[in-house]
């Protein structure tokens, strides 16, 4: 049997199965309302996907829905904000996965961390210039979405 282009292909790869939210059932993951991600959505700060009128998000975006929840509790401003949640939303450097969010509370200054004592060397250098900073537990909210 000869192979020509017109034969099919030995290996197909499977489509990933992307999971999606949509905004009610995501906001009773995340104790939020609808319309708080309706707002993120019109201002920019989390956007959704939309299919007609329903907005669905991926879980990743509703990992950073459940990282401004904990933002906005904590007083930040919108600006401080964008500022923590850039190095989430920057392209990845590597494949290692961050477990914390470690934010400058006064400039949102942020950085992943891996591991707890990479999130604890963040905070030291943070609390040693006495600027009070958070640790987000991202694998916390990861296990509100699933």
């Amino acid at each position: 049997m000869s192979l020509h282009q017109d034969s099919e292909p030995f290996y197909r790869p499977v489509p990933q199965r992307v999971t999606r939210f949509g905004s009610a059932e995501l906001g009773k993951r995340l104790d939020i309302t609808a319309r708080q991600l309706q707002w993120w959505d019109e201002q920019g700060l989390l956007p959704a996907q939309h299919e007609g009128h329903k907005r669905l998000y991926t879980k990743r975006e509703g990992l950073l829905a459940g990282v401004i929840v904990k933002l906005r509790v904590a007083g930040l401003s919108r600006q401080r904000l964008k500022n923590a949640l850039r190095p989430m939303t920057s392209p990845p450097r590597g494949e290692s996965l961050a477990r914390y969010l470690v934010v400058n509370w006064r400039s949102g200054w942020s950085a992943l961390a891996a591991s707890e004592s990479q999130a604890l060397g963040s905070v030291s250098a943070l609390s040693g210039q006495g600027t009070p900073c958070l640790v987000i537990d991202l694998e916390q909210i990861e296990r509100r979405l699933q």
